[in-house]
């Protein structure tokens, strides 16, 4: 702990002693995953939306218009419905073999821009929601809310009190300012408890609800409202097969003799998600391309930093800094204010070694000996590391590599030059795990001055 410590203070001297290109690579770090982070939450966002909003929902029918609009408005409830279609039509449907269930779904008026939809109790059961509060509709004009709708509609001061039995207008239209149908007010049964569906932005209502508020504002006498009573509509309506040959008779069935269209969910959202993967691909280039820069900059950073401090870095090595100090070092210094490059380089480094520490096993080059008779061939890929260009053979010369200056010797291997020690003295006499290196000869000792890295 107290050698981390250390290591975290001299990291963070070296960061306060350079802020603006800290603060320019933390910049470019956040921006690039921003970048990305958005696109792909979004897109996963997306595709559980479309997936559950969409389980079990293999038919949409509706008026003749956008395949699309029908299918963004009777299941997503985020378009404007194509029209109406006649509820003998409907019912005609639901009786066809091919047809598992059906469910009408009555459009037309909204509550401070919440959908008010006349349907059936299937439709909860459908997404199988379950109430908080209260019970589903028992009689007309009895409305449930959904959760987003019941934390919505909610008076500052009154939110612990339950909603059950308030009563609320809805207006014309699905955008708020349509006309009030004021004379057939809701009262609300029941509140559902929150799903992550569609329904938590919906008002539920039987579809007999949406007929009397319409019919009796339309008719002008008694006649005229029994016309209407014959000729009842509903905006759409969600099928489901009974079996799986119907995807391939029954829309065109529809399409061919009847006055409605039917659309197929998973097409038209594949269709959609074409369409927004153009820009999302955009911004997921965008975000890679100032993730590629900040990584540069993070190398370059670091190439310049072991550079500059070489000389320091020897002197700690020389006081007795452990062989790993000086990596740890640069890695604190630049990537211990970015969480994340730390773990991928070690499990980028990781695999590194293993991979080819696996390769010389099998090609038998760490049993020859090498030049200087080390165990190890100098050359073999399991000594070398990504920090140096060469890792030395034996283990004298492996504890002293990291050592700056450093010098090559003529057994192949590397010895620790101080220019503060005498070229007599210009070996590691330090007991490293029970060895102790000999002194070397006169034709052994290096020169004073920096060898290769």
């Amino acid at each position: 702990m107290k050698n981390i410590a250390k290591t975290a203070a001299l990291a963070w001297r070296y960061l306060w002693s350079r802020p603006l290109a800290a603060a320019l690579n933390l910049l470019l770090l956040t921006l690039g995953l921003a970048a990305i982070t958005l696109v792909l939450l979004v897109s996963t966002q997306l595709d559980q939306a479309f997936e559950r909003d969409l389980d079990g929902i293999d038919l949409v029918v509706g008026a003749k218009g956008s395949p699309l609009q029908l299918i963004l408005a009777g299941v997503f409830h985020i378009d404007v419905p194509t029209g109406n279609i006649p509820l003998q039509e409907v019912q005609d449907l639901q009786s066809n073999p091919l047809v598992s269930q059906v469910i009408p779904l009555s459009l037309g008026d909204s509550y401070q821009g919440f959908r008010i939809v006349g349907t059936t109790p299937d439709y909860p059961a459908h997404y199988r929601a379950e109430l908080a509060q209260g019970a589903l509709w028992q009689q007309p004009m009895d409305a449930v809310l959904g959760a987003t709708v019941a934390r919505s509609v909610v008076q500052p001061g009154r939110e612990g009190e339950p909603l059950v039995g308030a009563t609320f207008v809805g207006t014309h239209g699905l955008g708020a300012g349509g006309h009030a149908h004021g004379d057939h007010p809701y009262r609300v049964s029941g509140v559902l408890a929150p799903c992550g569906c569609v329904l938590d932005r919906l008002i539920l209502t039987s579809t007999e609800s949406v007929w009397l508020v319409h019919e009796t504002a339309t008719a002008d006498d008694p006649e005229d409202l029994e016309i209407l009573k014959q000729e009842r509509e509903v905006t759409v309506a969600l099928v489901r097969y009974r079996t799986p040959l119907a995807a391939v008779s029954l829309p065109r069935a529809i399409n061919a003799n009847t006055s409605m269209q039917a659309a197929a969910p998973a097409i038209e959202v594949t269709r959609l998600l074409r369409l927004l993967g153009v820009g999302a691909d955009v911004l997921r280039a965008f975000g890679g391309v100032l993730l590629a820069v900040a990584a540069l900059s993070v190398f370059i950073a670091l190439w310049n930093a072991v550079r500059e401090r070489r000389f320091d870095l020897a002197m700690l090595r020389m006081l007795g800094a452990p062989r790993a100090a000086w990596p740890g070092w640069c890695c604190a210094r630049h990537c211990g204010w970015r969480p994340w490059p730390a773990p991928w380089a070690c499990c980028w480094a990781t695999a590194w070694r293993t991979r080819w520490a696996g390769r010389c096993r099998r090609r038998g080059c760490c049993r020859s000996p090498g030049p200087c008779g080390c165990p190890k061939r100098p050359g073999c890929p399991c000594w070398r590391a990504w920090w140096l260009r060469w890792r030395p053979c034996c283990r004298p010369c492996r504890l002293t590599a990291p050592m700056w200056p450093t010098c090559w010797c003529s057994l192949d291997r590397y010895v620790f030059c101080c220019p503060l020690i005498s070229p007599e003295r210009n070996h590691h006499e330090k007991t490293v795990d029970g060895f102790v290196p000999g002194p070397l000869a006169a034709d052994q000792r290096c020169s004073l001055g920096p060898g290769p890295l």
